[in-house]
């Protein structure tokens, strides 16, 4: 369907700012170039959602675009001669956050097309400098927020819509930063870059899937298979930097590497995380036909992790390794699901830190990698006509790559 959209607007000529030329259709009022335009940039934005979902190339690059992009900047609030207050309308309001989601896609585009395209696998260093100008043009794009007017999900009053709402917003920049910094053919990561990009990966995902579990209790989310991939992809993400970390510290007994992440996660920590991202895979894949065997996957994968965990925090204690972190923060605590009490396991019970070295025998590799083994041709055929070149399965190759294969 994005594809015949996207060839019925060339057709029309919509990607030519000369089709927008009033003096050349006289009869045709203004308000439907307006339309025409904003037809352009919808084709454009879905076209970057399904094919960065589905790993393929995209329908409309905007070499062949000549439109300008469009503006979010907002009237300020001004006073007339008589003293009167104009503030700028609620339409300028959801223009602006229109043109903003519209960005937002592009953006999401040239990530893909500058990291995670197989061509630009030999030219590290110019990966790199792509990889930190994206870095300052989402941070741009999420500063400018602030100007859209937005609500909290959970505000009293009429029910906005979801792309009005802060979460909403939170949530996609989180996703980008998985996007921006997760491994890709351009830049494997190695055991400098993982020290830079595992924390982010992490905290990244701990708060997308946060956002999502507050907008799926406030049934604000869309229940598609769409969003079913961005919630796997983040709760994938949180498992593969939570085992990265993990792996690295039973790595230390052989001198080799140090921890990725500042803290040791907790129990805790790991189980909010993972009930809340599956929660809301259960919610989303019973909604319609829609990959529903994924939050098995996910639950497998989960559990194994949190048997690393349980096993790291209650092994005798090693000295010179750093103290487990703390118990997940209030505030994002009331985001995930609170019911934690079943699993008998708290921060004030728990011996401190390390594995034992003891046993000389014992492998690097933990449960969840054994588990990733097993749900790897899963992973690799999320999607019915997937061939590897997904977000789930570029990383899922990676990850089989740093535990030396199947």
């Amino acid at each position: 369907m994005v594809g015949m959209a996207a060839r019925m607007c060339f057709e029309m000529g919509l990607h030519r700012e000369e089709a927008y030329d009033h003096r050349g259709n006289p009869i045709t009022p203004a308000s439907t170039f307006t339309i025409h335009r904003r037809w352009l940039w919808c084709v454009l934005a879905m076209d970057r959602v399904v094919s960065i979902t589905l790993g393929r190339p995209f329908a409309i690059h905007l070499e062949d675009v000549d439109l300008a992009l469009p503006t979010y900047e907002i009237t300020q609030t001004t006073n007339t001669p008589e003293g009167h207050e104009i503030r700028p309308t609620n339409e300028q309001y959801r223009q602006a956050a229109f043109a903003h989601i519209i960005r937002y896609r592009i953006l999401c585009g040239r990530i893909m097309s500058s990291l995670h395209r197989g061509r630009y696998t030999n030219n590290e260093r110019s990966a790199l400098a792509a990889q930190s100008q994206l870095s300052n043009d989402l941070e741009e794009w999420h500063a400018k927020t602030s100007t859209l007017n937005l609500e909290s999900g959970a505000s009293d009053g009429a029910k906005v819509s979801s792309f009005l709402t802060v979460e909403w917003y939170e949530m996609i920049y989180h996703n980008a930063m998985l996007m921006l910094y997760r491994p890709s053919p351009a830049l494997p990561l190695n055991s400098s870059r993982a020290t830079v990009a595992v924390p982010i990966i992490y905290d990244s995902a701990k708060r997308a899937i946060g956002f999502y579990a507050q907008l799926h209790e406030l049934q604000r989310i869309n229940y598609t298979w769409i969003t079913l991939h961005s919630v796997f992809m983040a709760g994938l993400s949180f498992v593969y930097a939570a085992g990265q970390h993990f792996r690295t510290k039973k790595n230390q007994r052989r001198g080799q590497g140090s921890p990725v992440l500042s803290s040791d996660p907790s129990i805790l920590e790991i189980v909010n995380i993972c009930r809340s991202c599956s929660s809301v895979l259960v919610a989303v894949s019973e909604r319609g036909n829609i990959a529903r065997h994924c939050h098995r996957v996910f639950d497998r994968l989960s559990d194994a992790v949190l048997s690393d965990a349980v096993e790291y925090h209650t092994s005798p204690r090693v000295a010179g390794l750093p103290q487990p972190a703390p118990p997940l923060p209030p505030a994002l605590c009331n985001s995930v699901a609170p019911n934690v009490a079943a699993s008998n396991y708290t921060m004030d019970t728990l011996p401190s830190g390390g594995w034992s070295f003891q046993d000389p025998m014992l492998s690097s590799l933990l449960a969840v990698d054994d588990v990733f083994r097993d749900c790897f041709d899963d992973l690799q055929h999320f999607h019915e006509s997937a061939f590897g070149e997904d977000p789930i399965g570029q990383l899922s190759q990676d990850w089989l790559g740093q535990i030396g294969g199947v």
